[in-house]
C-alpha cells in the first residue's frame, strides 16, 4: 500500500490493453507496471462501493461487480453502471465469460445466485437449468467453454451448447475449480486435488485439506505449476511430468508454502493470476506480489563448490568464468562452459586494464588471454596464499597497474610484468578493494590487536 496499490484487494484481470485490473475495497484500479490510478465510478454514493469482481472481456472492455449488487462497465474510457442488471441484494462475488462471448455473474446469495449475460439481455439460471439455489462454492469457466460450478457437496458442468447442468463428481468442505493448459479440470477441497474431468483415471496431485481461513482460488500456470490462495498464505505446487504424477504418492507432494515472513505484503491472500508475460500475481489484503520466472537453469559442469567457496567474474566482454568442480571455465555469452584449467580452486578471478583475466589459487596464479590460460610468476602472491593469508578482491587503476589485495599479507600490484609486495604498516591492513572514480584503487582499513 506505501506504492499506492489498493486495500484488499478481490479480483485481478489482465485487459487487452496489458493493464493489470484489480478490484479493490478502494473501487476500481488499473495498473500499468507503476502506478495505481484509480477508476471512479460517477453515481450517487457508489464512492464507497468495495468492486468484489473483474472481468477482461473478449471485446476488450472491462466488467466490474460490487459488493452493493451493482455492475458497471469500463469502455471507451468511461466506467458507467449498467443498468439492465437485475436487481441483486448482496455482492457480485464472480465474473466470467465463456467461449460462446456469454458473461456469467455470480450473486453471493441464496435463490437464483447465477446469471448469464447474452444476446443483449440478462437471464438469471435457477432450477429449470439443474442448478440448485443453494450457494455455490466456486463457478468456473474452463477454456473448452464449459462452465463448472461446485454447489451443495456438488460438482456440475454445463457443456457449449447446453441448457442444462450434469453431475461430475462431489467435493467435501470448500472447493476450488481450475484447468491446466491441456484442458483438465481440477478440483481443490478438503481432500486434496484431483482432476475431475476427462475419461481417463482421475490423478491426484496431493491429498490432504490445505488450511483456510477464507475462500480457496486456484490456478495452474503455463508452466503447469499449482497455486493456491486459501486467505492464509499462497501454497505453490511446482510442476511434475505425467509419469510421475501418476507413478509417485501424492500425499507426500511437495507443497511450498509462501505468507508475510516470507515476502508477501500481508497473510491473508485473496486474488490469483497469470498475465500474458508469465507472472504470477497475488492479492492480499494489503497489497499485489509479484511471482516473476528467474529462467535460471542448473548447469552440472558447475555444481560442485570447494568448501572455501567459488570464484566468479563477469568480464567486461560478457563472459563469464567461474571456478567450480575442481576446475576453471569460461562461459561465453548464450554458450557452454568451457573448461579452461584443472584441477583448479580459486575464489578470487579479476580482469586487468588489457582485459586480461587473473586467476588466484594456492598453488599458481593464471592469467586468461583470448581465451587462452597460461601459469605467471607470481611468487610473493603465492607465499601469502599458502601462509594461510586471504585474497579479497583486486582492481586496475587507472595506469593499468592491477592490485591484489591479501588483507594481512598487504597489497600487491603487477605493472610492465613485475609483481610488488607492498607489506602492511604495523598491524593496519586493507579490507576491501575497489576502483577509485579517478582509476586508483581505494580500500578500508581493519587494525588487529595483537598480544
Amino acid at each position: 500500500m506505501a506504492d499506492g496499490a489498493p486495500p484488499i484487494i478481490y479480483a485481478l484481470a489482465q485487459g487487452r490493453d496489458g493493464y493489470l485490473w484489480i478490484g479493490s475495497a478502494a473501487g476500481l484500479y488499473r495498473f500499468d507496471g507503476i502506478t495505481f490510478e484509480p477508476i471512479p465510478l460517477r453515481v450517487p454514493n457508489a464512492r464507497g462501493w468495495r468492486a468484489t469482481s473483474v472481468l477482461a472481456a473478449q471485446d476488450g472492455s472491462i466488467w466490474v461487480g460490487y459488493n452493493s449488487g451493482k455492475l458497471a462497465i469500463y469502455r471507451d474510457g468511461r466506467l458507467q453502471l449498467d443498468r439492465s442488471f437485475p436487481p441483486a441484494e448482496s455482492a457480485v462475488s464472480w465474473l466470467a465469460q465463456t467461449r460462446d462471448g456469454a458473461v456469467w455473474a455470480v450473486i453471493q446469495q441464496r435463490g437464483n445466485w447465477l446469471r448469464r449475460y447474452a444476446d443483449g439481455k440478462w437471464q438469471e439460471i435457477g432450477p429449470h437449468w439443474g442448478l440448485s439455489t443453494q450457494q455455490s462454492s466456486d463457478v468456473f469457466a474452463a477454456r473448452d467453454g464449459a462452465l463448472w460450478a461446485a454447489t451443495e457437496g456438488k460438482v456440475l458442468v454445463l457443456r457449449p451448447g447446453s441448457t442444462h447442468f450434469e453431475h461430475a463428481g462431489s467435493y467435501t468442505g470448500q472447493a476450488a475449480i481450475t484447468d491446466d493448459a491441456s484442458g483438465r479440470v481440477w478440483v481443490t477441497d478438503s481432500r486434496g486435488s484431483r482432476t475431475i474431468s476427462g475419461s481417463q483415471r482421475s490423478i491426484t496431485l496431493f491429498r490432504g485439506a490445505l488450511e483456510t481461513t477464507g475462500p480457496i482460488v486456484t490456478q495452474f500456470d503455463r508452466d503447469g505449476n499449482f497455486w493456491a490462495v486459501t486467505g492464509k498464505g499462497m501454497t505453490r505446487v511446482r510442476s511434475p511430468d505425467q509419469a510421475s504424477l501418476r507413478a509417485r504418492r501424492p500425499e507426500v507432494a511437495e507443497l511450498e508454502h509462501f505468507d508475510a515472513s516470507d515476502g508477501l505484503t500481508a497473510d491473508i491472500t485473496t486474488a490469483v493470476m497469470e498475465d500474458r508475460e508469465g507472472n504470477i500475481w497475488i492479492g492480499t489484503t494489503l497489497g499485489l506480489d509479484q511471482f516473476r520466472n528467474a529462467r535460471i537453469v542448473r548447469e552440472p559442469q558447475l555444481a560442485a563448490i570447494h568448501r572455501n567457496g567459488f570464484g566468479l567474474l563477469g568480464a567486461s566482454d560478457g563472459t563469464i568464468y567461474v571456478s567450480a568442480s575442481g576446475k576453471l571455465f569460461s562461459v561465453a555469452p548464450g554458450g557452454e562452459p568451457q573448461r579452461l584449467a584443472a584441477p583448479f580452486e580459486s575464489t578470487l578471478i579479476c580482469e586487468d586494464a588489457d582485459q586480461g583475466i587473473w586467476a588466484f589459487s594456492h598453488d599458481h596464479v593464471l592469467r586468461i588471454q583470448r581465451g587462452v590460460a597460461s601459469r605467471t610468476q607470481a611468487r610473493a602472491v603465492l607465499e601469502a596464499l599458502r601462509s594461510n593469508h586471504n585474497l579479497d578482491g583486486c582492481a586496475a587503476d587507472g595506469d593499468g597497474t592491477l592490485w591484489v589485495n591479501g588483507t594481512e599479507a598487504g597489497l600487491f600490484s603487477y605493472a610492465e610484468g613485475q609483481w610488488r609486495h607492498y607489506p602492511p604498516s604495523g598491524d593496519q591492513w586493507a579490507m576491501t578493494l575497489t576502483p577509485g572514480r579517478e582509476g586508483r584503487p581505494q580500500g578500508r582499513q581493519a587494525r588487529a590487536d595483537r598480544p
